[in-house]
């Protein structure tokens, strides 16, 4: 079992994330106790360095560093002598750490807590907790949903190797204070949500690009599942955290019942100028994980969770005109269309009921767990959004993943071939895309439409800093669509 973290005590403590900040480079600053101001860097990369000074802290090396103390060291294990030189609260060591150090750091009065990262240094997928000896006792597979004691750590169908056994699994980052300080955003968020007692916790960073959000999952001590998960946005032009509770909050008024599927909030904790979303975590197991290895078993969770979806289009549709539905949630959703194209076919849905949408409905956003399920992650979402798409896009994914080809090339060519009719799981779809039509009182013509405009959206989300498309296949489908002769941007839908 992982060690339990100390008490979480009204301790004074911060973390250092700025919305500014766009590299996962400086995601090793989750680690400290509290917001730096300044930092003294040993031998630490070019990259991190840049993105934590975007970030606006004062960055040192050893030989441009100015008298006094920093807020924190960063150093490589192998560098540890020169950083005890520099006065400081705080260190955060990467690399082995050997016993010998270990003991002569407790001696000095340090506090030691070790991780294991995983992922390169400067791009981390997560962090995870192990012990005070540095090796992880037990590793989150799929941090909220389970377990594993084997060798090595699986996320989603990768694998990362620990070349040992995980109970010989060394830890590779070690984070040194004075006195029993956790993490600053464990403290303030156990503190917002009045939990005094001891608690674990690890992060996950995602494999995505940089807009994706901090994870930081939290249970008690001694559980091994995660009881509440805090999201930090890392950067971009959205507050994706402040667009996820308002959706949430939508349903839950509109439709309570259906709620019961969602994550339910536990408010909001700002972190240096960003502000993150607090909510239980959810139980279970990917869709996308049982859709591997029991198709079956998988397209029968996944019709119950459409029909969850149909309800929920026919239980929140309003009229366009509605007074609510011209408010900022609405004006939110119709700027995705600022293209000629996007705007051409939003403009066919102009008198077309809106309703509650998720936006990136998937078998990666729901969980399963014993015959129920889950629906997470609603920063995509509106609160009057386009009705159809999520109900295409969850079909797309659930009949892909259970009997569809790997490589993404192929995947694009089928999602075409799926909705153009050529495949035998296309009546299948075309089945749920008559029922979600009929939810939200579309028309044949209307419902392709919002479907062909989902795909074309999905194909606009953009590192804001590089311009490249970022996502998985979903995000390449819309070329495909456009060029096949069944399809393209006139699609009326299922051909009789």
């Amino acid at each position: 079992m992982v060690d339990a973290a100390p008490a979480v005590r009204p301790v004074p403590a911060w973390v250092c994330h700025t919305r500014r900040m766009g590299s996962r480079a400086a995601d090793v600053q989750f680690l400290l106790p509290a917001e730096p101001t300044s930092l003294l860097l040993i031998q630490q990369s070019a990259v991190r360095a840049a993105a934590l000074a975007e970030g606006g802290v004062q960055v040192y090396t050893p030989g441009r560093a100015p008298g006094g103390s920093f807020s924190a060291v960063l150093t490589s294990s192998g560098a540890l002598g020169l950083a005890l030189a520099y006065e400081t609260s705080a260190m955060l060591i990467e690399g082995r750490l050997s016993a010998a150090w270990r003991s002569r750091l407790a001696g000095a009065g340090w506090t030691l807590r070790s991780y294991l990262r995983v992922g390169p240094a400067d791009t981390p997928t997560a962090f995870l907790p192990a012990n005070r000896s540095g090796r992880l006792l037990a590793a989150p597979l799929e941090p909220w949903r389970g377990w594993t004691t084997v060798a090595g750590l699986r996320s989603g169908l990768r694998r990362v190797a620990l070349r040992a056994p995980v109970g010989e699994a060394i830890a590779n980052v070690t984070v040194g204070t004075r006195g029993p300080r956790p993490p600053g955003l464990v403290e303030r968020s156990a503190r917002h949500l009045g939990w005094a007692g001891p608690v674990t916790w690890w992060w996950d960073l995602g494999r995505g690009h940089h807009e994706r959000r901090v994870a930081l999952f939290l249970s008690p001590a001694g559980c091994r599942s995660a009881r509440w998960v805090v999201k930090i946005d890392r950067g971009g032009e959205r507050d994706r955290s402040a667009q996820e509770r308002a959706v949430l909050a939508a349903l839950r008024t509109r439709a309570p019942e259906l709620a019961a599927r969602a994550p339910r909030g536990r408010g909001a904790v700002s972190w240096a100028g960003s502000v993150g979303s607090i909510e239980d975590a959810v139980p279970g197991r990917l869709l996308e994980r049982l859709a591997h290895e029991r198709p079956a078993a998988a397209l029968a969770t996944g019709a119950q969770v459409l029909a969850w979806a149909c309800r929920l289009i026919a239980a929140t549709a309003v009229s366009p005109r509605s007074p609510a539905a011209t408010d900022a949630s609405r004006a939110e959703d119709a700027s995705a269309d600022a293209d000629r194209t996007g705007a051409a076919l939003a403009a066919q849905l102009a008198r077309a009921q809106v309703c509650v949408t998720h936006g990136d409905l998937c078998t990666g956003n729901v969980l399963v767990d014993r015959g129920s399920f889950g629906v997470i992650d609603w920063e995509h979402g509106a609160a009057y959004g386009v009705p159809v798409w999520d109900v295409a896009a969850l079909v797309s994914d659930l009949l892909l993943q259970s009997s569809g080809p790997h490589v993404d090339a192929d995947r694009v060519r089928w999602i075409a071939r799926l909705w153009a009719g050529e495949l035998p799981e296309s009546a299948w779809a075309f089945r749920w895309f008559d029922a979600a039509a009929k939810a939200s009182g579309m028309t044949t013509r209307q419902a392709a439409a919002a479907v062909t405009l989902g795909w074309w959206r999905r194909s606009g989300w953009r590192d804001p800093t590089s311009g490249c498309v970022v996502g998985d296949y979903q995000a390449l489908v819309a070329d495909a669509w456009r060029s096949h002769p069944k399809l393209g941007l006139e699609w009326t839908g299922p051909a009789p």
